[in-house]
């Protein structure tokens, strides 16, 4: 968010939200907007950060914090990959996610599950709270009554990533393993590999 903080603070207040969805900037009249802020992809493979009008030098390539979160909603909903393929296959594509201090980084499934998790910000709807804390389970998009006029997204894309959202909530819920071991060092050892190349992924077993 661009601007003084104490005013950012107050209309997130206002808005009941702890934090702007992923690709918004800051409301206008109790609406939110696209951000027109990304990252310029330059021809020596460094990044930096920029408006889409705003080229830096000849050669350098915009990939818009708004459009990285269509691309992952679009990815959500076909509900062909998790959310870790998903982050692989928008940092291969040369997005970027920010971080808490709004600085450029790479995907990961937990920055997928953020934007999954506010489809019905972009549909148009604004609940307070944090969207990672609301569950699945009570969050039905069958329940929300999307607002066309005042959506990000096509409103049928934002339905079908809030469908596909409970889905794998109910198969997490209710699937049932043939057999479980017990592992003492998962979710706490990383792999070596991945964290070089800038993924941080648990192992599991």
């Amino acid at each position: 968010m661009r601007g003084c903080a104490a005013c950012a603070r107050q209309q997130l207040r206002a808005l009941g939200l702890s934090r702007l969805p992923f690709g918004t900037v800051q409301p206008k009249n109790g609406l939110l907007e696209r951000t027109p802020f990304g990252v310029w992809l330059l021809p020596n493979s460094s990044i930096v950060e920029g408006r889409h009008d705003e080229c830096p030098v000849e050669g350098a390539v915009f990939k818009g914090y708004f459009e990285a979160a269509a691309c992952v909603m679009r990815l959500y909903a076909e509900k062909r990959y998790g959310r870790r393929r998903i982050a692989k296959i928008v940092n291969s594509e040369g997005y970027c996610f920010r971080d808490v201090k709004g600085k450029p980084k790479r995907f990961d499934d937990e920055a997928v599950r953020a934007i999954a998790a506010n489809w019905h910000t972009y549909g148009g709807v604004i609940l307070p709270g944090k969207a990672t804390s609301r569950s699945a389970k009570t969050l039905l998009s069958e329940s929300i009554a999307l607002v066309p006029e005042r959506a990000l997204l096509d409103i049928e894309l934002c339905y079908r990533v809030g469908h596909v959202r409970n889905e794998r909530y109910r198969e997490k819920r209710f699937a049932a393993p043939i057999e479980s071991y017990i592992y003492p060092l998962a979710g706490i050892v990383y792999c070596a590999h991945c964290n070089s190349v800038g993924e941080r992924t648990r192992l599991q077993g």
